[in-house]
């Protein structure tokens, strides 16, 4: 590899679907020019996908740049636990033939993060749906993505004639969202 990368994204811990960034800075350690077309950032859940910005940064021998910023999300079906990710450019080398072909290399080890829990969010979603029965496979679901995101799902709207010790309750500690 021709350069060197120093990176690091903006936390060292995610929970699904929680926004990251990457920010690096790459030296050109060959003795011959260095086009970077796009950096790219991957994570071991991803496999051979990536997140990447595309640039058009041209490096002298031994100089050193900052690259531009690399946006990504945690996807809502990501597993607890720690993974790698490895930060990565395409770039072209400058020989006396001319630009060579666009290589996508990555970092050598990659640095880990952790993906955590989704904190409560104090607030309760309530699902509105029909009695038929292919919706209790949707219910299910959208109760399991919710809660996943921190979210406490409710099925149906509690009124104070209804219920009214658990309206009260939720209008008193609670948040409401509805959709």
């Amino acid at each position: 590899m021709s350069w060197e990368m120093i990176y690091h994204l903006d936390k060292e811990e995610y929970s699904p679907l929680d926004y990251g960034t990457l920010s690096a800075e790459i030296k050109n350690k060959s003795k011959t020019r260095l086009l970077v077309l796009r950096v790219v950032v991957t994570f071991d859940w991803m496999r051979d996908e990536y997140w990447y910005k595309d640039c058009n940064i041209e490096f002298k021998p031994n100089e050193t740049k900052k690259l531009p910023s690399v946006g990504f999300n945690v996807e809502l079906n990501a597993e607890l636990g720690t993974y790698l990710f490895k930060p990565g450019v395409l770039s072209k080398s400058l020989s006396v033939s001319g630009w060579s072909e666009s290589k996508l290399s990555y970092v050598g080890k990659g640095k880990h993060i952790i993906i955590k829990e989704t904190p409560e969010r104090n607030a309760v979603v309530f699902i509105s749906h029909s009695n038929h029965v292919d919706d209790e496979l949707i219910v299910k679901q959208c109760k399991k993505s919710l809660q996943k995101c921190g979210f406490e799902p409710y099925r149906g709207c509690p009124t104070i004639t209804q219920q009214p010790q658990i309206a009260s309750h939720l209008h008193i500690t609670k948040r409401f969202i509805s959709f």
